[in-house]
């Protein structure tokens, strides 16, 4: 999970940085337009500079935030899920799990015995993207929680 926390924080900031750095040449610009001398406007473009990075910032633990409390929110709905009484609540992310891997080794295996068999570039990709996406929430919370038990017998 965390590798997906990271992905989204990192295009967070590269979105807010190119707003930043966009606003930065639109104030620094306008700056160059007017009476200013030469050290005036390098001490605004540093302030300019200064308040941008600050947003930035802001932008960036807000966004923090918001990953953390959504990983914890999917954690705690797994931790109820593994206290139900429910066989499928309990089985529900092991099952999917199982069932995209063998819809892989069979297409693999399909492909490799050169049965004619055509599968449309849409679904590859969903399949790949299913498959990435459970494969790394099921043993990175698997992990995650690993850690947590051995954490707290500390």
């Amino acid at each position: 999970m965390a590798g997906i926390g990271e992905k989204i924080l990192g295009f967070i900031s590269g979105k807010v940085a190119e707003k930043g750095a966009g606003l930065v040449k639109e104030i620094t610009g306008l700056v160059d337009e007017s009476k200013f001398s030469a050290e005036e406007k390098a001490a605004h473009e540093l302030k300019v500079m200064d308040a941008v990075n600050k947003y930035n910032l802001d932008v960036l633990s807000e966004a923090t935030k918001q990953v953390v409390s959504e990983d914890s929110a999917v954690t705690d709905r797994w931790k109820s899920d593994m206290e139900s009484d429910s066989w499928m609540s309990k089985n529900t992310r092991p099952l999917t799990m199982l069932s995209l891997l063998g819809f892989t080794f069979i297409i693999i295996i399909f492909d490799s015995l050169n049965i004619t068999f055509e599968v449309k570039e849409s679904y590859v990709s969903l399949l790949e993207t299913l498959l990435i996406t459970v494969v790394v929430a099921y043993f990175g919370s698997r992990g995650v929680e690993k850690y947590q038990t051995i954490r707290a017998k500390k």
